[in-house]
């Protein structure tokens, strides 16, 4: 990719017809007339045949702005499978409310009435069968797609793609109802949509994006969009002005929020979400961005300087996609369900430079999550097997920071104290499951039978009482986790649900009851001492016993929370679904855990099934042949069948083997390590068990919660530097936008660098 073609791109003779929209667009874009500029009132279709999506260009196809002399700086790529027209909609104003704003705050290289022609919008469809219809007659509507122009030029074509190009201007509304008796015009947008003749899945989309439409474009910046993710006017600019500011940061995200989620608050998988998303982004996302390396930039929402990742990067990003899977093995095959995760690391550990990647807080994009528990299981299935494994990848490749990338010796040490904390935090995710039944045995059956619940009186039931209902409780708890395990061999969730609801129920009142255990376990002992007469001045006395430093420890693993989001002003966010988050917490440890470890075969997507590409295009002619020769092409074609099946039974019973080895081994370690601190700890003296586990659980979950709050503090403080900081560039961004200008004006029209 890196050494392509310099110069002139070569023209192709083959189809580029322009289609006259005078008197064709829809109501809900703005009109258009006679005397209107040939680019706003033209559409221009391409059936583009290249098999090789990276010979785009070399094949002779060029894009309508590199015709008209144009190479845009910025490049916004808008993922679509099946989404409504609502969607498509909604995305697409949100986008020309960005270029609407990078033009009032003249961002280098931006500025000027025709600062949109620097901006270049792809929307790439998965799959011609797959879109959505309603979303289609939407873009006919704006004017970047024609069916009847497409079904003429395709004939006799064995069509890869259909690449319409339009500059779409749409009317302001807050939906497309309100948008229709509007007079109020969005600036132009230059819009390509890429309708793929066939299901390819999303990284194939990016693989037209990168390789074929910003490898002849050269971009200086791109964006990342999924249809149905809606950034907020000022989040371009911002994700955008992050890199002008430091030419050292490849790439940034925003923070990707829960759309509407104050009136679903009562819908607890939509609440529970709604809290992990703004955890990650105020702790996890502020902590990274510290160090300078984020472990995902989500594809989702997320931006890149394309010089960063262009080359070695995106060959690592498309890896999936150019070795069988045969050959990848299971392994690299859940690694890359992350993919987006593995270009980061890519980017970090680039050879001969030092690439950094930040998290800009105030650019903010909304999306919809699932709305039942059965959706976000199967959406969890891929986003834990991809993470764990491109997690586990990006630790044992770790070296290649030190020894191939150019970085600082200062950020070398920062970032090896971040390689201790992932490597760290995989070791207790893996045991996690362990962890939380420790827990649960030890304040709610041992606490039981010890008469020590806290506030809750136990030492009136009998002890025959207490052994039944122990034995009970246990036979449950067991009982659920079996269930699971049978249940995520070879089930989809969605046919199962009633059975995952009655389990996630039952663990929530577990936790409800672990929960109330916890806090009366700490808190009683130290408030009936201050009752008795103690004062602070008796340190030693309060020390001897579970007492201050561990309720302080039992405060900070869950008390930074509401610390973080309220230095960053999201109390209320957390506050109103942390007890839906808590409630569900032993869904997303048992339940989401047990069902990826069980589907580590399954690298689909889990909604979207991939189409071959057999069986379409254009067909060959029947001719005369040799009879000879028609039985030798079918005895070959029966042969290509036989091994291709083979090499597919073998590569299932691989990808199987590897689950099975894999889940028992999972399941060893978090039985053993059980079973371990049961039987070791125990105190023989005073009869006392799980103390010493409990209290070197809080210390640890409180130690990691509090240099992620370290992080979060410190990612403040640079957050608001980096604030004053633009109030006084004035200056810069006008040298940056001389020097933009002299570097486009010694690029002759239509010249691919």
């Amino acid at each position: 990719i890196e050494s392509g073609r310099v110069g002139a791109a070569p023209k192709r003779d083959s189809f580029k017809v322009g289609v006259d929209m005078v008197n064709r667009l829809g109501t809900c874009a703005g009109p258009v007339s006679s005397h209107s500029p040939a680019e706003l009132r033209t559409m221009y279709y391409t059936p583009c045949a290249n098999k090789v999506v990276s010979n785009f260009t070399n094949e002779g196809y060029r894009l309508h702005c590199i015709e008209e002399g144009r190479s845009p700086q910025l490049l916004v790529v808008i993922t679509m499978y099946n989404e409504d027209e609502v969607e498509m909609y909604s995305t697409l104003k949100k986008v020309a409310n960005n270029i609407e704003h990078i033009k009032s705050k003249k961002l280098p290289g931006y500025e000027g009435d025709d600062s949109w022609k620097n901006i270049l919008v792809c929307v790439v469809s998965d799959g011609r069968t797959k879109a959505n219809k309603g979303t289609l007659a939407f873009l006919r509507d704006v004017g970047v797609f024609d069916e009847d122009a497409m079904n003429i030029m395709m004939v006799g074509v064995d069509v890869q793609c259909h690449v319409f190009e339009f500059c779409v201007q749409l009317k302001k509304g807050k939906d497309i109802a309100d948008s229709i008796a509007s007079k109020h015009l969005y600036p132009p947008t230059q819009v390509v949509f890429a309708l793929k003749e066939h299901n390819a899945g999303k990284l194939n989309s990016h693989e037209w994006y990168f390789n074929a439409f910003a490898e002849q474009i050269q971009p200086e910046y791109t964006v990342l969009l999924d249809v149905g993710t809606m950034p907020t006017a000022r989040a371009f600019y911002l994700l955008l002005a992050a890199m002008e500011l430091d030419p050292q940061v490849g790439g940034t995200c925003g923070e990707i929020a829960v759309d509407r989620p104050i009136p679903h608050l009562c819908n607890w998988v939509i609440a529970a979400q709604h809290f992990e998303y703004k955890i990650s982004n105020i702790m996890d996302k502020s902590l990274e961005s510290v160090f300078g390396f984020i472990s995902v930039l989500p594809g989702a929402f997320s931006a890149y300087r394309y010089k960063a990742i262009r080359g070695p990067p995106l060959q690592a990003y498309f890896k999936s996609l150019t070795t069988p899977m045969h050959e990848l093995g299971a392994f690299q095959g859940n690694m890359y369900l992350a993919e987006d995760r593995i270009l980061c690391f890519e980017l970090l550990a680039r050879k001969g430079q030092r690439w950094t990647m930040q998290y800009v807080k105030d650019a903010i994009a909304r999306t919809d999550v699932p709305t039942d528990l059965t959706a976000l299981i199967g959406q969890r299935r891929r986003w834990l097997n991809g993470s764990f494994f491109a997690l586990v990848y990006t630790i044992l490749n770790w070296g290649r920071v030190y020894t191939e990338s150019n970085h600082s010796y200062i950020r070398k040490f920062f970032l090896c104290i971040q390689y201790a904390y992932m490597t760290a935090n995989v070791g207790l995710s893996w045991i996690l499951p362990a962890n939380f039944f420790l827990v649960t045995y030890y304040l709610v059956i041992i606490g039981f039978l010890k008469d020590n619940w806290g506030y809750i009186p136990t030492d009136k039931i009998s002890p025959y009482a207490k052994q039944i209902a122990v034995q009970v409780f246990s036979l449950l708890y067991g009982s659920s986790f079996l269930v699971q395990l049978v249940a995520g061999l070879g089930n989809k969730p969605k046919h199962i649900k009633n059975l995952y609801r009655i389990t996630a129920v039952f663990y929530a009142l577990v936790m409800t009851l672990t929960t109330v255990i916890a806090v009366g376990f700490i808190l009683k002992p130290i408030i009936d001492k201050f009752k008795a007469g103690y004062v602070f001045a008796d340190i030693q006395g309060i020390m001897d016993n579970f007492n201050l430093v561990d309720a302080a420890a039992f405060v900070a693993s869950a008390g930074v929370f509401f610390l973080a989001s309220a230095l960053h002003c999201e109390l209320h966010h957390i506050v109103l679904s942390f007890v839906q988050y808590m409630a569900l917490l032993p869904t997303f440890v048992n339940i989401l855990n047990t069902y990826s470890f069980c589907n580590l075969h399954d690298l689909s997507w889990g909604t979207k099934g991939l189409e071959s590409s057999d069986g379409h295009g254009p067909k060959a002619g029947g001719g005369k042949g040799n009879f000879k020769d028609a039985v030798e092409k079918k005895k070959a074609e029966e042969a290509r069948k036989a091994k291709e099946a083979k090499i597919k039974d073998e590569m299932e019973g691989a990808f199987q083997r590897f689950r099975s080895t894999l889940l028992i081994f999972w399941l060893l370690c978090n039985l053993g390590f059980a079973y371990t601190i049961i039987v070791l700890d125990v105190n023989e003296a005073t009869g006392q068990q799980g103390l010493a586990y409990l209290k070197f659980l809080f210390y640890t979950v409180a130690v990691f919660n509090l240099v992620r709050l370290m992080g979060s503090i410190l990612f403040l403080f640079s957050s608001f530097k980096l604030k004053i900081f633009r109030c006084c560039i004035r200056g810069t961004m006008e040298e940056r936008i001389r020097a933009k200008a002299k570097r486009r004006s010694q690029h002759p029209p239509g010249h691919i660098v």
